[in-house]
C-alpha cells in the first residue's frame, strides 16, 4: 500500500488557493470506503482547501475551498487503476476521469490554510488511503483536456512548463 506518513510525502503547495492549478495522478483503491487520495486542511469540509476522497459509502467526493461535490460512486471500479485530474483556472474548476471531462466543480470561499498537502490521507491520521497512487503531478496552470490526455500515460521529464511538483511513486508497480 501507499506510504501515507513519510514527511517527504507532505508538501506546502496551494499557499494561495486563488491561483490556477492542476492536480493529476493515477490511483487505485483496494476498498472503496473512506479513502483520501490527496488532502489539504483538516476539520469540516467547509474549511478544507482541497481533497479528493471517498465517503464511508464509497462515493468519490472532491472538495475545493469548502465547495464539495459527490462526483461518482466508484465502488464498481475499485481495484482498477484510474487517472484523476482536477483543474482550476481561477474561476472554473473541472474534474476529468481517465482523460475525459466529467463535471464542473463548485468552489467555496474557504481561505488558504497553512496545512500541508498529504498524499494518501487527509491528514497524518485521517482517511488513510487503502490503495495506491503513482505519477502524482501538481501544476501551477489549469491544463486543458487535450494536455491531460497527451501526458497521462507517460512519465514526464520533470521540467515541463508549469510543473511544480512531480512524484513518480512507481517503485514496485
Amino acid at each position: 500500500s501507499f506510504p501515507t506518513r513519510r514527511s517527504s510525502d507532505l508538501v506546502d503547495l496551494f499557499a494561495d488557493a486563488d491561483s490556477a492549478f492542476t492536480v493529476e495522478f493515477w490511483g487505485v483503491m483496494d476498498s472503496p470506503n473512506s479513502n483520501c487520495f490527496i488532502g489539504k486542511g483538516t476539520g469540516t469540509e467547509a474549511t478544507r482547501i482541497f481533497s479528493i476522497s471517498t465517503t464511508s459509502g464509497g462515493v468519490l467526493r472532491i472538495n475545493l475551498r469548502g465547495g464539495t461535490t459527490n462526483v461518482e460512486n466508484p465502488s464498481e471500479a475499485y481495484n482498477q487503476w484510474r487517472h484523476y485530474a482536477i483543474t482550476w483556472d481561477g474561476s472554473v474548476a473541472k474534474y476529468y476521469l481517465n482523460g475525459v471531462f466529467v463535471i464542473d466543480l463548485p468552489v467555496g470561499t474557504a481561505s488558504s490554510t497553512s496545512h500541508n498537502i498529504h498524499f494518501g490521507s487527509l491528514s497524518a491520521t485521517s482517511l488513510l488511503l487503502k490503495g495506491k497512487m503513482k505519477e502524482v503531478r501538481i501544476w501551477n496552470i489549469a491544463r486543458t483536456q487535450s494536455e491531460i490526455q497527451v501526458d497521462m500515460n507517460r512519465e514526464l521529464v520533470g521540467n515541463e512548463p508549469g510543473l511544480v511538483g512531480y512524484w513518480k511513486i512507481n517503485e514496485g508497480y
